[in-house]
């Protein structure tokens, strides 16, 4: 007959799960329990981490705005160089075109135009390529 008797153990197992940095209130009076201000100092040390994130945040912000600024600065002043140089070529053919030199002021339109159509056509492979690339990852 004992032999046919069988011991069950039960095991109950309570899990407690926090979402965020700060544990359950009763975690935080089992900490003042072990000793006294242990929660205060939790709390003052998750809000000095929650202040540090924050500075951190908004340097990180103000590190993109400043970069995204610089592009746009960068652009302008491409767009302001490309334009002086068009006017400065216009004029040279049309002087050299004054003086007759027919052939020098088409030559150096043509060499102008090809060297901008080849600036712009391989900025446009390249941020072809550069979409394509970022497409394959």
């Amino acid at each position: 007959m004992e032999e046919e008797m069988k011991i069950t153990k039960i095991i109950a197992e309570k899990t407690n799960m926090n979402i965020g940095a700060l544990p359950d209130l009763t975690l935080l009076k089992q900490y003042e329990l072990i000793q006294p201000g242990l929660g205060e100092r939790y709390l003052s040390m998750f809000e000095m981490e929650a202040k540090h994130r924050h500075v951190l945040n908004e340097k990180i912000c103000s590190g993109e705005l400043e970069i995204v600024n610089q592009r746009i600065r960068n652009f302008k002043r491409g767009q302001n160089f490309a334009f002086l140089s068009i006017v400065l070529v216009v004029a040279l053919s049309s002087l050299a075109l004054y003086f007759g030199y027919s052939t020098v002021a088409r030559d150096i339109a043509v060499v102008v135009i090809v060297a901008l159509a080849s600036v712009f056509m391989g900025k446009g492979l390249q941020g072809k390529r550069t979409s394509d690339s970022s497409k394959e990852k």
